[in-house]
């Protein structure tokens, strides 16, 4: 959730571009880097988004020196089908159905 409360986030799509959500996001990790408790690693810092978030972290990483690199979690939108081609998850589906009704 952004800081406004919104279920999006709009860090930036364009180089060195700064958005309210991505100063945010940097604000929190200076926050967490600042506990003087927490052993952390400031050479290890980890972006990370999941679905949505998928596409923020890499502008993160990618536009701030405190992010070394960047994971994307997310649904897979095309998947390699059984004959070894690249196909639609559709068409996976329907192959999945088939074999199923030939068992």
């Amino acid at each position: 959730m952004s800081p406004q409360g919104d279920y999006t986030w709009e860090v930036g799509t364009d180089p060195g571009e700064i958005t309210p959500d991505y100063e945010h996001a940097v604000d929190c990790l200076d926050e967490v880097l600042d506990f003087s408790d927490t052993p952390l690693d400031p050479e290890a810092v980890l972006a990370a988004g999941y679905s949505g978030g998928a596409s923020s972290a890499p502008y993160l990483a990618t536009n701030h020196d405190s992010f070394r690199s960047f994971a994307r979690i997310g649904p897979i939108r095309r998947i390699l089908s059984t004959h070894g081609r690249r196909g639609s998850q559709r068409g996976e589906q329907r192959e999945a159905r088939r074999a199923l009704q030939m068992d």
